[in-house]
């Protein structure tokens, strides 16, 4: 890689600037956003798993995390984040859905790294929220 010093050439796909994360991030598009919805009632402790197909990487504290519930809940309501890869599940942070308002959230975890062929693993609160429902999450990830 090198400096620019005249016009990017779109056949380069940014291959000809010495910083691609930086550039990527400067022109708005490193964001990538993850969702998730679940119509109804979620069903206690299911599972979503969202195949990856591009490397990313899930910020520390889930930062960017946003939520939305159509029918709030009485209580906290967690869903645990995990990437599976090669078989081994390892936590990356907690979503726990506030009772406060439809979109109050308290967002949790390390975060990571996944590559294409992981998998995003979502878990769904258990026990069940009796009012939870119609309920989304969008995981905001960026693009490595």
């Amino acid at each position: 890689m090198s400096n620019v010093t005249g016009p990017l050439q779109a056949q380069n796909n940014l291959s000809d600037v010495a910083d691609v994360p930086t550039t990527r991030g400067n022109l708005g598009v490193a964001s990538v956003p993850v969702v998730i919805s679940i119509p109804g009632l979620p069903p206690a402790g299911a599972v979503v798993n969202l195949p990856v197909g591009i490397s990313l990487t899930i910020p520390a504290s889930l930062t960017g995390t946003s939520v939305y519930a159509g029918t709030n809940a009485t209580a906290n309501a967690t869903v645990t984040l995990n990437k599976i890869s090669g078989g081994v599940t390892i936590a990356l942070g907690t979503i726990t859905k506030t009772p406060t308002s439809a979109t109050s959230v308290t967002l949790s975890g390390a975060g990571g790294s996944v590559i294409a062929g992981d998998v995003l693993q979502f878990i769904l609160p258990s026990p069940q929220d009796a009012t939870l429902a119609n309920f989304g999450i969008t995981l905001l990830a960026t693009r490595t």
